[in-house]
């Protein structure tokens, strides 16, 4: 489980690979060189008959395919979100405009920041790792059976994002748990 537990955590860095397998083979580890071997699909050396060893590799192989799998999901999802345009970046420095950082926020979620360019003169939500235990709402919307529509905090934070904005509650969003959210007019 150890070695296993090692091997997940570096399969991606080559480098760090390369070194067990050649550390492997100068100690006359050969069953720890063939089981970091990613020359070859399955172990061919006679130490390597050993069961484990394959299930290893095998272990590796999907490891690789899953990152490269998420890798993918994450550069199509920043393409289609740049291509939409959907969280206000705009020309100028918007940081200082009200409730910019909380549509930012409610676009790109609780660790999102606006970061203005000073050569293009252009602000952009950025993304970033949301805030553990931070708010998953923002802009006045709320997650319950009750509607927030008719609250006067939320109505404020929904027209302080959006000032043509209202809020709208459906009982049979977030798979019936209910949300009422802020709707730009």
């Amino acid at each position: 489980q150890v070695l296993s537990l090692a091997f997940a955590r570096f399969s991606s860095h080559q480098a760090v690979v390369a070194s067990m397998v050649a550390f492997g083979k100068l100690m006359g580890l050969s069953l720890l060189a063939c089981a970091f071997s990613m020359d070859a699909e399955l172990c061919e050396s006679p130490d390597c008959e050993d069961g484990a060893v394959h299930l290893l590799q095998r272990s590796a192989g999907v490891l690789m395919a899953e990152e490269k799998a998420a890798a993918a999901v994450k550069a199509r999802f920043l393409a289609e979100l740049e291509a939409s345009r959907r969280c206000d970046d705009g020309p100028g420095d918007l940081r200082g405009e009200s409730c910019a950082a909380e549509r930012c926020k409610r676009c790109l979620g609780s660790g999102a920041e606006l970061s203005y360019d000073t050569n293009s003169d252009y602000t952009n939500c950025l993304y970033h790792v949301p805030i553990r235990n931070g708010p998953s709402t923002f802009c006045g919307e709320a997650f319950g059976p009750s509607d927030k529509s008719g609250d006067f905090a939320n109505i404020a934070a929904c027209k302080c994002c959006y000032p043509s904005g209202h809020l709208t509650f459906d009982g049979s969003s977030a798979d019936g748990i209910g949300y009422t959210y802020c709707k730009s007019n």
